[in-house]
């Protein structure tokens, strides 16, 4: 099959699945009676998706050349995308319990780790980072949206 065509398709499927998400965002129930709810973010990840998805599908469309076939995906890419899936499983399982903090921090240093090249690893460097954004998302959420964020049994 023609990369183009492969493009359209997928951009095309995306666009769906993004709809999908934005309906379903758009039912979430509001937990607190204020400005922004619970689907507010889930609608513009939604939203986002489906506009980046049009665009891959209007561009294969408009130029009939897609991405190309022909470029090997690396074994260590393959690796990095199992092991970026792995963090995500363990971020889910573990952020009820540890908490949005604790849990950011450690997904947020695992995922540098994981796609840091090999010979530039800096594990304090990639520890104070994590630590900078999980402080500064907490505090945009807690404090500028004045949503809660999950608690755990540890923190």
């Amino acid at each position: 099959m023609a990369a183009y065509i492969k493009d359209i398709v997928s951009g095309l499927f995306l666009v769906l699945i993004a709809g999908i998400g934005f309906w379903e965002a758009s039912n979430i129930k509001p937990r607190f009676p204020m400005g922004v709810d619970s689907g507010f973010f889930p609608q513009i990840a939604f939203g986002m998706l489906g506009l980046f998805a049009f665009f891959i599908a209007a561009r294969a469309l408009y130029s009939k050349t897609g991405t190309q076939d022909d470029v090997p995906i690396l074994p260590a890419g393959k690796k990095a995308a199992a092991l970026t899936i792995l963090a995500i499983v363990a971020y889910c399982l573990v952020i009820p319990v540890a908490g949005f903090a604790i849990a950011t921090f450690f997904f947020l240093t695992a995922q540098m780790l994981i796609l840091a090249p090999k010979g530039s690893m800096k594990p304090l460097w990639f520890m104070g980072i994590s630590g900078v954004i999980t402080m500064i998302v907490y505090a945009a959420f807690t404090y500028g949206f004045n949503l809660v964020l999950p608690t755990g049994t540890v923190w």
